[in-house]
């Protein structure tokens, strides 16, 4: 729960400080390819484990990209609420 708190705050953060309407979907992009990647990066670390099993390392991996994902998502819905208060700040 804190971390997902923390993604939002950033995301007001973000929001409030970057001047102008951020682009959600952009965000929403370069969000699931970072996940994807950093997914795909532990799933092959942990196929080097050798207390692993190769499946413990892909569902690691795939569990990796949801929650970057996820957080993404209220770094996003935070953007929204910064723009917001931008908007409010400047009339």
């Amino acid at each position: 729960m804190m971390y997902i708190l923390a993604a939002f705050v950033f995301g007001v953060i973000y929001g409030f400080i970057k001047p102008g309407k951020e682009n959600r979907m952009k965000l929403l992009k370069e969000s699931a390819a970072v996940g994807i990647l950093i997914g795909i990066v532990f799933g092959l670390l942990g196929t080097r484990l050798p207390e692993l099993s190769n499946a413990l390392a892909l569902g690691t991996g795939v569990a990796i990209a949801i929650l970057v994902f996820f957080f993404a998502v209220f770094f996003i819905i935070g953007t929204a609420v910064g723009d917001f208060l931008e908007n409010l700040r400047k009339s």
